[in-house]
């Protein structure tokens, strides 16, 4: 089997949203179609080309181009693709490190609910700051280690976005079954372990006292022990069929 690219993202970050994808039945059927932005080099997006050839794939992405004729790329920003995509017409989107790219969070995630079919599925990814090594480097240095102190013209990575707020606007936009998995983590990370295992008992304490709609469930796994010491995670999402 070819190997998963790890492309324009963290280790194994990938990994974990082809196995959310793959986990769904109707996933690589020939009347599906994902759409993939922003789709970096297309690396990705060509994985699943070749591994589901019956696919339909739409790639979308400001800054590079997709140099394959069985992918359908379009360079456009996230917005302005989906404020043009037919309504009800995607089965599967893709996020995957982007949302420290973009500007109007709120405003795509609605386009993505908009786009979407009935039980259509929303896998998004991004930066983690909630880590140790983040929480030292802030304390220390006054920004988290993924974003720079100082931006420059045209920084690719900007947006500071919190996984609890990417979290809140999928239920605000209808999304169900939401799901997050922390992931990439490398040897240097477990130089922290130590100290996120002093550190979580605190934290978990404080985040069973806080009032909210979330049940105990869903705000450890909002924030559970791997989120010390994890740089990315996935959100997986559905867009539910109600019926009467």
């Amino acid at each position: 089997m070819k190997s998963i690219p790890k492309a324009n993202t963290q280790k194994n970050v990938n990994q974990v949203v082809y196995e959310s994808l793959v986990s769904k039945l109707e996933f690589g059927s020939a009347d599906k179609l994902l759409v993939d932005a922003p789709c970096g080099n297309g690396e990705f997006a060509k994985f699943l080309r070749d591994k589901y050839p019956n696919l339909e794939i739409k790639a979308v992405d400001l800054f590079t181009e997709v140099a394959d004729t069985n992918i359908q790329f379009y360079k456009l920003s996230a917005h302005d693709f989906f404020a043009l995509q037919k309504p009800a017409s995607a089965d599967f989107i893709t996020c995957i490190s982007g949302v420290m790219c973009f500007d109007g969070i709120p405003n795509l995630i609605t386009l993505f609910f908009k786009a979407l079919r009935p039980s259509g599925t929303l896998v998004l990814t991004n930066d983690n700051i909630m880590t140790m090594r983040d929480r030292l480097h802030f304390l220390f240095f006054g920004h988290f280690k993924r974003f720079k102190l100082l931006y420059s013209i045209n920084e690719g990575n900007w947006n500071i976005v919190l996984p609890q707020a990417i979290v809140s606007l999928l239920q605000e936009n209808g999304f169900k079954n939401i799901r997050i998995k922390y992931t990439s983590v490398y040897a240097e990370d477990l130089l922290f372990l130590p100290l996120a295992i002093l550190v979580y008992p605190i934290f978990a304490l404080y985040l069973l006292l806080r009032k909210s709609h979330l049940s105990i469930g869903e705000r450890f796994e909002l924030f559970p022990f791997q989120s010390l010491i994890s740089r990315h995670y996935v959100i997986t999402s559905e867009k539910i069929h109600l019926t009467n």
